[in-house]
């Protein structure tokens, strides 16, 4: 939907949340098909809790290095 917000973040090389800077995404599609797709997988990725996910990637990236 045109006007609504994305918060886009990701961790650095340190595991440190890093804010994304993308100022639009642009997704296309061959097909509304193809279109549908793209927006049930958009839908199945969205968390209520986003922070407690970037936490959780964050300890297992660390956790890994060790």
């Amino acid at each position: 939907c045109r006007g609504q917000k994305i918060k886009a973040c990701k961790t650095d090389g340190e595991g440190k949340v890093v804010e994304g800077k993308h100022e639009s995404y642009r997704i296309s599609a061959s097909s509304a098909e193809e279109r549908d797709q793209w927006i049930k997988a958009i839908r199945a990725s969205i968390t209520r809790v986003p922070f407690y996910d970037l936490v959780s990637a964050r300890k297992k990236k660390i956790a890994n290095r060790h």
